[in-house]
């Protein structure tokens, strides 16, 4: 695989407010971590049913939204939380633009905290807007691709991934760049690692794309 474009790439922190009690009374407080439970699945629901186009280009062919990290709320068992903060993780098509995502989100939130009496916010932590792919005709795709076939006797496939390099930053500039390594698929996995004798292959590979 020869990486040649990246999806969009979004971050957003929500916060969903209600009012703290004691658990045994439950009928004095708002419970916002049940709310923000019940609006992390309708944020997820909402998310994949409009923005459901598969792109070939792609792996994988559509865009992905994970509800990722939590915040921690109340220090004890027996206090119903007032606050509830998550996160989504959102890899974006180029298909659609960010600001589209951030549209449903902040409405589907909206919409359900006007149901619900509570209160929410929508916060960007993160923003990456995709940027055009590299052709497939470049110059680096081609000496990369003939060097892959040469080295390790494989037939590379142009590709494009949900992950960030900085080769986005470059093609933004109209550079033509090109991605590409040797590696298992534990990227943030606990045993995340690389092999030497990859390494030492890629180099190799890199050597024979500057010679031919």
């Amino acid at each position: 695989m020869i990486e040649i474009a990246e999806k969009g790439i979004l971050w957003v922190k929500v916060t969903v407010y209600g009012k703290q009690s004691h658990a045994s009374l439950p009928e004095l407080g708002l419970n916002a971590y049940r709310l923000g439970s019940e609006l992390t699945l309708e944020i997820d629901r909402k998310l994949h049913e409009v923005f459901n186009y598969e792109d070939p280009l792609f792996i994988p062919p559509r865009s992905t939204f994970e509800p990722t990290k939590v915040e921690p709320n109340v220090g004890n068992v027996n206090t119903i939380p007032g606050k509830h903060v998550f996160y989504i993780d959102c890899r974006i098509l180029p298909k659609y633009s960010i600001d589209e995502v951030l549209r449903v989100i902040k409405d589907t939130a909206n919409n359900y905290c006007n149901v619900h009496g509570c209160r929410v916010d929508v916060e960007i932590v993160s923003r990456e807007d995709s940027v055009q792919p590299t052709s497939a005709d470049s110059e680096i795709v081609r000496r990369l691709a003939k060097a892959i076939r040469i080295v390790k006797g494989l037939e590379p496939k142009l590709l494009g991934i949900g992950g960030g390099t900085y080769a986005r930053y470059l093609r933004a500039r109209g550079i033509p760049v090109a991605v590409w390594m040797t590696s298992k698929e534990t990227a943030h996995a606990p045993d995340e690692h690389v092999f030497l004798s990859d390494i030492i292959s890629d180099i190799k590979t890199v050597v024979a794309s500057l010679l031919t």
